[in-house]
């Protein structure tokens, strides 16, 4: 995965890729951004 700008609520990954972590949540199909940041 690269890098990229994210605000809360954008779509990071779908569950079956990867787990939430920190400031993230999971919304039953989306990894999605808790915070404004980066992807790592």
């Amino acid at each position: 995965m690269s890098e990229s700008h994210v605000f809360p609520g954008d779509g990071i990954a779908i569950i079956e890729e990867f787990e939430n972590g920190d400031n993230t949540f999971d919304d039953g199909h989306m990894v999605r951004s808790s915070v404004i940041g980066m992807t790592e």
